[in-house]
């Protein structure tokens, strides 16, 4: 959970839900917050970490079409989109187009931090 200003700003984790070397990163962030890069930084940091676990390679961002800034998040660092299927939508502006996002172990993420 990202606290800004003694508010709620997003929240992001690292989900061990897609495979035995692979593992997804889900985020959200209220809208008040959006586009300060908040959310990519910190996509960036999990999936340092993540590739800091021994047994993983991959690390995935799955997100509906329709949704432009989460999209972006995985544009921004260097993942590859992999995949699109028709998914069930789960809120009132999902498209029902679901996007797969992957970067591998090695692979550089052209985000640049400091």
């Amino acid at each position: 959970m990202f606290i800004t200003g003694g508010e709620v700003a997003g929240g992001i984790g690292l989900h061990d839900r897609i495979g035995p070397a692979a593992m997804e990163i889900g985020y959200w962030c209220h809208i008040a917050h959006t586009g300060r890069g908040i959310i990519t930084r910190a996509a960036h940091a999990l999936t340092a970490a993540a590739f800091a676990l021994p047994h993983l390679g991959r690390v995935e961002i799955h997100c509906d079409a329709a949704n432009v800034r989460s999209a972006a998040v995985p544009r921004r660092l260097g993942y590859v989109l992999v995949s699109t299927a028709a998914r069930p939508r789960t809120a009132p502006a999902d498209s029902g187009i679901g996007m797969v996002w992957a970067t591998t172990v090695g692979r550089p993420s052209p985000l640049r931090t400091g």
